[in-house]
């Protein structure tokens, strides 16, 4: 049996990508249901089984963890992960509605904006995302997800840590996924302002997506950013 069986990914950034006969679309994540368990395959192919995704986190980001199996692809995915290899995700869906942005117009989805002529995926089923080596979506990332049980422990080891974030540990999750793709900071971030920090709440839906319509949330990770308490996971 494989110790860390535990993978998780990045299977959609949110932007636009090319899908053949639709051409450039969005997939409005919103809009996307999954089984509760479904197949991770290799390079979408139905007898490649990788693992099973059972976890989805839909965000401005389409996050997904699951579980190796003991196949020869499982195997090999993984070992390939610990070697270095930059898989990719490609997801596998069921389009069961379309908004086609015509030439000249402008949709939004996930927080971006696309162009027309495109298509927006408004409501679609996610039948399985593939580890690939070339994905349509450059963004992507998969890694064994040895960090997060990381900082699963961390969490539960360390009262005050979860007095910070009241006890939520999804806001704390939250924070690292925000943390995780924040450059470090040339010099010492200004105290904590919750004025400020109020304003650029009101003026970012992006940001309050982020942070699940929490403000309280958003506040407790300004302040812990303002005292150094950063702890970064990798994907």
């Amino acid at each position: 049996m494989m110790e860390n069986r535990r993978f998780r990914m990045i299977g959609y950034s949110g932007g636009a990508i090319f899908f053949p006969y639709w051409g450039k679309a969005l997939i409005d994540i919103q809009g996307i249901r999954a089984l509760e368990r479904f197949p991770a395959l290799r390079e979408h192919g139905r007898d490649r089984p990788v693992g099973v995704i059972d976890r989805l986190v839909k965000g401005r980001e389409l996050l997904a963890e699951g579980y190796f199996l003991d196949t020869t692809d499982g195997r090999e995915s993984r070992n390939l992960i610990e070697q270095g290899y930059p898989w990719q995700a490609s997801v596998g869906l069921w389009v069961e509605e379309a908004e086609e942005i015509k030439q000249g117009e402008r949709g939004k989805a996930n927080g971006q904006a696309v162009e027309g002529p495109a298509v927006i995926f408004r409501a679609s089923e996610l039948k399985e995302i593939s580890f690939v080596s070339l994905g349509a979506d450059s963004s992507t990332s998969i890694a064994v997800a040895a960090s997060l049980g990381a900082v699963q422990s961390e969490w539960d080891q360390n009262p005050e840590l979860r007095r910070e974030f009241n006890h939520d540990f999804g806001c704390y999750a939250a924070y690292q996924r925000a943390m995780a793709r924040k450059k470090p900071p040339k010099e010492q971030p200004q105290p904590f302002n919750l004025e400020a920090a109020r304003g650029e709440w009101d003026r970012s839906p992006a940001l309050r997506k982020e942070f699940n319509q929490d403000f309280n949330c958003y506040a407790s990770f300004k302040q812990a950013e303002v005292k150094g308490q950063v702890r970064i996971f990798r994907r």
